[in-house]
């Protein structure tokens, strides 16, 4: 699948993207950015981010949601194309439970925690908790976020008008530490 490449792609790039001094502040918008940068050079598709999506109670309208990316196939011959809907996610290194160092917010310190994320196994990553600084995930591991993702991610499918026009692939890629990508296929 080419979508694998490119998140592995993105992993193998995130510690030359994310330097040193940046790991305070990686958010969810620079995963996104990295990945709009690097999708939006997959030949015959269209890339958009924020995309909008109204919500409605039968023919009541209620709110809208916005989609972080959505990758749509131009094939003109093609009765339906392909459709990939992202949502994305993030948990920095200042926010894990990992036990390096002082609880300090020093570059020192976010450098080790970050070099430690780097070679913990996916399964084991995918069970790492956030520390007690995180303030709306505290104690949820990085699957309990993925799995929220998960729910949003297909909210935003549920709720395209044109659903039965595409194929339709949805994805939480969530970047874990500014030197991990993980993902799961919702749909």
């Amino acid at each position: 699948m080419i979508l694998l490449s490119y998140v592995k792609y993105a992993e193998e790039n995130l510690t030359k993207v994310i330097k040193k001094w940046n790991l305070y502040y990686d958010r969810e918008l620079v995963t996104k950015v990295l990945f709009h940068t690097l999708l939006k050079e997959v030949p015959s598709y269209d890339i958009d981010t924020e995309v909008k999506i109204k919500v409605y109670d039968g023919k009541i309208y209620r709110k809208s949601i916005y989609a972080d990316l959505i990758l749509t196939e131009i094939a003109p011959n093609k009765a339906k194309q392909n459709r990939f809907v992202f949502k994305f996610k993030s948990k920095g290194v200042n926010f894990l439970d990992l036990n390096v160092g002082s609880i300090t917010k020093s570059w020192e310190v976010l450098e080790e925690k970050a070099k430690k994320v780097r070679m913990i196994p996916i399964e084991d990553l995918r069970q790492l908790k956030c520390s007690n600084l995180e303030k709306y995930d505290k104690d949820k591991s990085v699957q309990d976020i993925l799995n929220n993702g998960r729910e949003q991610v297909l909210n935003y499918v549920r709720n395209l008008d044109d659903k039965n026009d595409y194929h339709t692939s949805a994805f939480v890629v969530m970047s874990v530490g500014s030197r991990r990508v993980v993902w799961d296929k919702a749909c």
